[in-house]
């Protein structure tokens, strides 16, 4: 997996950095088959205080669906504010794999059959999906990849995004990916730097610094970055799934999960945060005992009001609780998610469910001794 996305940032890097980036016009959309969805919904420029996010997609890359899920739920939480679409140049037979998924929600799909579109925005980046947002002038506000979308939006309806410094950072990533093509460590290193006095925890500067270091075997310095970066964005809670997530994949640093769930804990008040935070230590951490106390206290005792995060606290309680030796409380948590997915239609058996259940009745029937 590491060699195939350095081989992604190698060509990225080496191909013509005439991409529309922030600050520029963005460019009309002609000529597009809106696959769902229609053309007036992303019209640029929009209404006053909307944004519109242009996606760029491969319908058929891993992830496709993981993908257009996220952006679903984001045009669920900003409502009316964000208009989205999905552009592909795929064919048809590929994108419409995504229908069935889109056609609950207002994201749109459009194929760019001559590939004009996706020329002016990606200039022949392999970096998908990426996004650009634009504001109601026009003008592209921020580009970047996908996974970090929902930041940037929670970051600009809560008045905290820094648009002059998205704009100075642009031109950076684009030269920290040539860097990373010629291994230049200590270029690559000062225009990290650059980057961090601007944004402390950019996470696609971040993430190629990371890459680098891991590459080269350089583990210890690349924990020393995540806790200078931990130091200086203390209220990221990325930066902070960032660090667990290296943790998870490092087992000599499993001694200091228990101080950066501190932490994580201290900062991240979101109940949104705390819950993934939380399935996040079930799903990497098994049989770890500081991870399950932290899933505990992470999740409380009162579940979200919202449907899907509901779903996500009830499954997180469930393991907990499975884990705890509490079959019947995990059975209780397991029953409300059967019926909360059988109100979504979904008629296949809980084997999860089942599984708890058979459980508990193994365990009475073990010997006394």
């Amino acid at each position: 997996m590491k060699k195939l996305y350095l081989l992604i940032l190698l060509f990225a890097a080496a191909s013509p950095l005439a991409a529309l980036r922030c600050g520029e016009k963005a460019a009309e959309l002609p000529n597009l088959k809106y696959l769902h969805g229609r053309r007036s919904q992303i019209s640029l420029p929009g209404a006053p205080g909307t944004l519109r996010v242009l996606t760029f997609v491969h319908t058929q890359a891993r992830g496709a669906q993981g993908t257009a899920a996220m952006l679903m739920a984001l045009d669920a939480i900003h409502k009316n504010k964000v208009q989205q679409i999905m552009i592909t140049p795929d064919p048809e037979s590929d994108a419409a794999t995504l229908l069935p998924m889109l056609r609950r929600g207002r994201t749109a799909l459009a194929l760019d059959s001559s590939r004009r579109v996706t020329m002016q925005y990606m200039a022949g980046s392999l970096l998908f999906p990426k996004s650009f947002v634009i504001d109601h002038k026009g003008v592209i506000i921020w580009c970047g990849e996908t996974v970090d979308l929902g930041e940037m939006l929670q970051n600009y309806f809560a008045g905290t995004f820094d648009r002059a410094a998205a704009e100075k950072v642009c031109p950076m990533l684009d030269e920290l990916q040539t860097l990373l093509r010629e291994s230049s460590e200590r270029k690559m290193k000062q225009l990290t730097d650059k980057i961090f006095a601007l944004s402390p925890d950019h996470p696609g500067a971040l993430r190629m610094r990371l890459f680098a270091l891991e590459n080269s075997n350089r583990i210890p310095q690349a924990w020393e970055l995540l806790q200078s970066r931990l130091k200086a964005a203390p209220r990221s809670a990325r930066l902070c799934f960032t660090t667990i997530d290296f943790i998870s994949r490092y087992s000599r640093f499993q001694n200091q999960l228990g101080t950066v769930l501190a932490h994580f804990e201290r900062n991240i008040k979101t109940e949104d945060s705390r819950c993934m935070m939380a399935w996040e230590l079930l799903k990497r951490f098994q049989y770890n005992l500081k991870a399950l106390e932290y899933a505990n206290i992470l999740l409380g005792p009162t579940a979200p009001r919202t449907f899907e995060l509901r779903r996500l606290w009830l499954a997180a309680r469930a393991q907990v609780a499975y884990l705890a030796g509490d079959l019947p409380q995990a059975i209780r948590y397991q029953k409300q998610i059967s019926a909360m997915n059988q109100s979504l239609g979904i008629k296949t058996p809980d084997a999860l469910l089942e599984y708890f259940k058979g459980a508990e009745k193994l365990k009475k029937s073990l010997p006394a001794n």
